[in-house]
């Protein structure tokens, strides 16, 4: 009877055992789909997205900050309109923003403190490489923040890197590229025909050869002798002997 009760004991103990072993495995799941959850909140999980935590930034402040993972930006630097405290500014790849020309890359900037930060001073670092193979030319890289674009400076150029500086307040939908430029409308020209009159040559005499120039002769009236005393004198005289 001894040794039964004893056996009973140690099935009894084992149970327990293995029933805490169970707990603490449920636990654990719990714990790490709790972190994966909170994870994939707070850090976004898409490739070439990243999340800058503002632990504090009072008013009238500035935060430098290097992004690593978004393709085209090499730093940022906030400037803080009010005090931030616990923030989070999000940089999410978002490759469904529209876009009428060529697009380096696509990204969404976000925050909950939106209202709080005044602007960004934005560093571009494109690679030569793949400005050649998008068919950009270093001199129409622009930064478009909603469709809009913004005044974009190329500042230098190291090794195969372009450098460029954007200064913007705005959030939203974040575009690096070159955006199409419509051709212009050609209207056509309609030509009106010019009526050409040709002049017409004036015929040439041929010179007289051999023959002497003849001018026109101008006859002159007999010249008109006024009557005197004289002759009429003479006239009566005439007239007697004739």
């Amino acid at each position: 009877m001894l040794r039964k009760r004893g056996l009973r004991r140690k099935t009894t103990s084992s149970h327990v055992l293995r029933h805490k072993f169970s707990w603490v495995g449920l636990a654990l799941l719990f714990m790490l789909g709790f972190i994966a959850i909170a994870t994939l909140i707070y850090f976004p999980a898409i490739t070439g997205s990243a999340v800058q935590v503002v632990n504090y930034g009072p008013a009238g402040t500035e935060l430098a900050f290097e992004v690593r993972d978004v393709e085209g930006v090499k730093d940022v630097t906030a400037t803080f309109l009010e005090t931030v405290k616990s923030g989070k500014i999000y940089f999410v790849k978002n490759e469904s923003i529209k876009f009428n020309g060529v697009a380096y890359n696509k990204f969404r900037v976000t925050s909950a403190d939106e209202d709080k930060i005044d602007s960004f001073l934005i560093t571009l670092k494109l690679r030569e490489e793949e400005l050649l193979r998008k068919e950009i030319a270093v001199g129409d890289v622009r930064l478009y923040i909603n469709g809009k674009e913004q005044e974009t400076v190329m500042t230098a150029r190291e090794g195969a890197y372009y450098y460029y500086s954007v200064r913007t307040s705005q959030f939203g939908d974040y575009v690096i590229g070159k955006k199409n430029v419509p051709a212009a409308k050609v209207e056509p020209v309609v030509v009106q025909e010019e009526m050409v009159v040709e002049p017409v040559a004036e015929e040439e005499e041929e010179p007289l050869v051999g023959e002497a120039i003849q001018e026109p002769v101008i006859e002159q009236p007999a010249p008109v002798l006024e009557r005197t005393w004289w002759m009429g004198v003479k006239e009566f005289f005439s007239g007697l002997f004739n």
